[in-house]
């Protein structure tokens, strides 16, 4: 048997199955009960407490992709969850915001080393026609803690405090690591990565041709950023939006969350059931554009006298369209490249994935701290730091006019890359 439930895959699937649960599951908690700790550790810490897990989580990519090649990945992921557990332990007993953004900064650490690692697991033991559909199991990993994550997170919260939300997730990351490490000691490291050196010089390559827009997969990772970095600057703020902005509940702010998050889901299922006839550059084109044009309508929940429903079916449809352009740019990824550079490769897409979500957040950040100090409303603020999202969201668009090359480049003798890989059952990569 071939398939991602096979008996020699079963336990395999299953821990990194869990292992996405919890990530997601703090993802989407912080996510809702943000503005919470804002209020109570100080406002000024909002957007670096996500800016600082995804630049820290860039260093964790730059090392667990390289590092799963030359050591096998069983190391890098034991490393990996127990940085992330020490995070949760800081953030979730810290008196005030510096220490709090510290412990944000060892999950992303955590987080960023885990990640290329899973990537890695799956080019490396799983065949082609079960790899793609991995992804997918994977992005249904993210329904449930979408379902009933931010709701939970937000009573939580509001009951009993927003400290337990993180120390309640240390159970968790015990389970994850009981369930997946068993079945990653097997997986031995590849032939001739003990030879080079930990850094990842290959990372460096690609980052650097994907910063010339090159022809070929390092204009997919390129694109990547760009569409992360104008989704986050919105989406990680929507929380405030609605409860500061407008006034309502944390607990309803955890609905918006949860349908942005189901939406993106079922973007990405979209995508693999299109892919193979529409095309996955196609994909991405649609989903960047469609993203843009969510971000503008989301941006009307800013204005008190549009009814809220608009911006909230606006933070919908841009969930719609960064859930169809995410799961392409990860197939033409790593389509375009062989399992022997599969740590690299995930690493590379990763380091541009998490400095677009810690761009975002920085960049919108810093713009609510301008208009504090010039004294403008935080309605006004925020305005102005998602347009200059949805302006990076169109430079992705633009950029990915070159991606029709990536299948010129990468097509082989059964058809291009960038239609997917025909005669194989396609499944896309999600949130």
């Amino acid at each position: 048997m071939s398939g991602v439930w096979a008996p020699g895959r079963r336990r395999m699937t299953a821990g990194m199955v869990v292992t996405v649960t919890l990530f997601a599951s703090e993802a989407l908690a912080v996510a809702t009960i943000m503005p919470v700790i804002a209020d109570d550790l100080g406002r000024g810490g909002y957007g670096p407490a996500f800016s600082a897990f995804f630049l820290a989580s860039v260093v964790g990519v730059l090392f667990g992709g390289p590092t799963a090649d030359r050591f096998g990945p069983a190391r890098p992921f034991a490393a990996a969850v127990v940085c992330f557990a020490a995070g949760l332990v800081v953030s979730g007993t810290a008196p005030a915001m510096a220490p709090f953004v510290v412990g944000r900064a060892l999950q992303g650490l955590g987080f960023g080393a885990a990640t290329p690692v899973v990537y890695a697991v799956i080019a490396r033991a799983y065949p082609e026609s079960a790899r793609l559909r991995m992804f997918a199991v994977i992005s249904t990993a993210w329904v449930l803690p979408g379902v009933l994550g931010p709701g939970v997170a937000g009573l939580v919260a509001d009951r009993v405090g927003w400290r337990a939300v993180f120390l309640g997730l240390l159970p968790a990351v015990a389970v994850a690591a009981a369930s997946t490490l068993p079945s990653l000691v097997g997986l031995a490291p590849l032939p001739g990565a003990a030879r080079s050196p930990l850094w990842p010089r290959g990372v460096a390559v690609v980052a650097a041709r994907a910063l010339r827009l090159e022809r070929g997969p390092a204009t997919a990772v390129a694109v990547r950023g760009l569409l992360t970095c104008g989704f986050a600057g919105v989406d990680v703020f929507l929380p405030l939006a609605i409860t500061s902005v407008r006034g309502r509940s944390v607990v309803f702010a955890s609905l918006a969350v949860t349908v942005v998050t189901l939406v993106w889901t079922a973007g990405s299922w979209l995508a693999d059931r299109f892919v193979g006839s529409v095309g996955a550059a196609d994909l991405v084109r649609a989903g960047l554009a469609i993203l843009a044009v969510g971000i503008g309508l989301e941006s009307l929940l800013l204005a008190a006298p549009v009814p809220l429903a608009v911006g909230l079916f606006g933070a919908a449809v841009a969930g719609l369209g960064i859930g169809l352009a995410f799961s392409p740019l990860s197939t033409l990824v790593l389509a375009g490249s062989g399992s022997e550079q599969a740590g690299t490769a995930s690493s590379a897409l990763s380091l541009f994935e998490n400095l677009g979500f810690a761009a975002g957040p920085a960049l919108t950040g810093a713009l609510l701290a301008v208009g504090d100090r010039r004294g403008w409303p935080e309605a006004r603020a925020l305005a102005v730091g998602w347009a200059a999202a949805g302006t990076i969201v169109v430079a992705g668009l633009v950029a990915s006019r070159r991606l029709g090359d990536v299948a010129q480049r990468d097509a082989g003798p059964g058809g291009a890359v960038g239609r997917a890989v025909p005669a194989v059952p396609t499944r896309a990569t999600a949130r």
